[in-house]
């Protein structure tokens, strides 16, 4: 999560992985509860606070072992997901690099944005490794935010968005040829299914526009638009953070709201 540690990658991803199960199937899981332990790991590493930190970039050797213990944790029968910020996963933008001290497109003052490093985790070990792709929109002045503020019309910009990242787009992976992607620029595109599309959302920032407010009605006037069939809808939504839901003012306001009921009211995920 954001202001904390990457991995140690003094460990190699094997390592981490002996770990990781050793932990998880020796200690955490409790067969009598009926617990097996958890069934997978997510991948959420991100900037911190201060802009001269060493955790402001993804090195390659972080970026080598989350691809690396990825496909372990496959192969093995586990689940994968990633966590991204927009700015590390955004369709809209076709420059790559691993640095997380990139300007907002509408805060020229805010660096700690990335450039689609995630994107080259799913270009390099292939985007079926992940079984969700969770797009936190809720990032400091993320695109969508930023689309927001300037032309409005969040069921729209949400459509756009849904259609953005289910359809296959190219990225520039030419700044990054130590990542050994190894295909032809013409096959430089990312695919990312709908099954395993989740859309973050949050309660604002209070007031002050930096994390965006979109209500659960908006995403679903953007899912029920006749130009959007059911089949390319994302596998659902999320939100920061369940202890909040409906207890907390949204965005410097006075009004409450819940997301939890307001997104199974589009997706039905329980009756």
């Amino acid at each position: 999560g954001w202001d904390a540690p990457h991995p140690d990658t003094s460990y190699t991803a094997k390592e981490w992985w002996a770990f990781f199960k050793d932990w998880n199937e020796g200690y955490v899981a409790n067969p009598e509860l009926g617990f097996d332990g958890f069934a997978g790991i997510d991948w959420d590493v991100e900037g911190v606070n201060n802009l001269t930190s060493a955790y402001n970039e993804i090195s390659l050797e972080c970026f080598q072992l989350m691809g690396e213990m990825s496909h372990l944790a496959k192969g093995d029968g586990y689940l994968v997901t990633v966590v991204p910020a927009q700015s590390y996963l955004n369709p809209s933008v076709p420059q790559v690099d691993l640095s997380l001290r990139h300007s907002s497109p509408c805060a020229a003052d805010f660096h700690y944005a990335g450039s689609n490093g995630y994107t080259a985790l799913l270009a390099k070990y292939g985007s079926d490794t992940f079984d969700l792709v969770s797009v936190q929109l809720y990032e400091t002045w993320s695109y969508i935010n930023c689309k927001i503020r300037s032309l409005g019309n969040p069921p729209k910009q949400l459509r756009e968005f849904v259609r953005s990242y289910t359809t296959p787009f190219w990225m520039d992976f030419s700044n990054i040829t130590k990542l050994g992607i190894d295909i032809p620029p013409e096959d430089w595109h990312v695919h990312i299914s709908p099954s395993q599309l989740l859309v973050g959302f949050s309660f604002g920032a209070g007031g002050s526009g930096k994390s965006i407010y979109i209500a659960p009605t908006d995403l679903g006037e953007a899912l029920h638009g006749d130009d959007l069939p059911k089949e390319n809808w994302p596998r659902g939504a999320f939100f920061w953070n369940l202890d909040l839901d409906g207890n907390r003012p949204v965005n410097g306001t006075a009004f409450n709201t819940s997301f939890a009921s307001g997104f199974n009211d589009i997706f039905h995920t329980r009756v």
